[in-house]
């Protein structure tokens, strides 16, 4: 019964990883049609249903996480992913103003190169089992160009919103009123600022050396019986194995359940923002 489930599992989740795949093909897609054809200003017009559609789909990893259909935690997914949705449907859809903007463009594309190879890594393990090397070496290193691009346009376009928020008073409730309560979006946009602008920053300084370790692991071909002890450093399978009794079984398997878990807890949180 559990292999069926874990079957179901991997399934779903191809589906899902090659169906998001293809919407953020499509903003590719249609983004950079328009820009030849048109210019930076027919952007948004050109993504803005399949953006939308793929943007919003991520909400699922959220749940994902929170069944356990994932290892990605919560913690670190909920904050990415709201901060795109902030950024999609609180302002590029909130204030059309801001869409002619060029910053938009470079978002546009910053998140689809990255999406496209997320998810065509996932997409690729759960259907096939493995992922080429080259597409390892694409998504733990092309985070170097499109992470500050990425960023740094989504905190432009906040900033461009700010004069338009301001104006507009949307989403704003003024005193005198029934519930006794007033609520200012600029606010809080700008207090989304002030804690998105140094997380963001500190992912972007802080991870690429745990990327580079993650990069670097090899698979470890590890047989349940006999046992086969991996190296301490890597988890990395010496030429010949060592072959355990049955009374040193139990302690062989702790060493290779704490050796995994000590390598998988260096790994799992760039696993969920990358």
């Amino acid at each position: 019964m559990a292999g069926v489930g874990s079957a179901v599992r991997r399934i779903y989740l191809a589906v899902y990883n090659w169906i998001v795949f293809a919407g953020w093909a499509q903003v590719l897609y249609y983004a950079i049609l328009a820009l030849w054809e048109s210019g930076h200003e027919a952007v948004y017009g050109a993504v803005e249903r399949p953006l939308q559609f793929a943007q919003t789909a991520a909400i699922m990893e959220i749940l994902h996480g929170l069944v356990g259909l994932v290892r990605s935690p919560v913690s670190a997914t909920l904050p990415q992913i709201g901060s795109r949705l902030f950024l999609m449907w609180g302002i590029l859809w909130s204030f059309p103003e801001t869409r002619s903007n060029i910053l938009v463009t470079s978002l546009v594309i910053s998140w689809s190169i990255t999406e496209i190879i997320r998810y065509s890594f996932f997409g690729m393990k759960e259907t096939f089992g493995f992922t080429p090397s080259w597409l390892l070496w694409l998504r733990y290193s092309t985070f170097m160009v499109l992470y500050p691009t990425g960023i740094s346009s989504e905190v432009g376009l906040i900033f461009a919103a700010l004069p338009h928020m301001m104006a507009s008073q949307r989403y704003c409730l003024r005193l005198p009123n029934k519930w006794n309560f007033s609520y200012d979006y600029l606010y809080t946009s700008i207090l989304a600022l002030a804690v998105y602008i140094p997380v963001r920053i500190c992912l972007n300084i802080c991870f690429p050396s745990v990327r580079r370790h993650c990069q670097s692991q090899k698979p470890c071909n590890v047989a349940p019986w006999p046992f086969r002890i991996a190296h301490v450093s890597s988890l990395e399978a010496p030429h010949e194995a060592h072959t355990c009794s049955p009374t040193c079984s139990l302690s062989a398997t702790k060493l290779y359940r704490r050796l995994k878990l000590r390598n998988a807890a260096r790994c799992f949180v760039i696993e969920c923002i990358v």
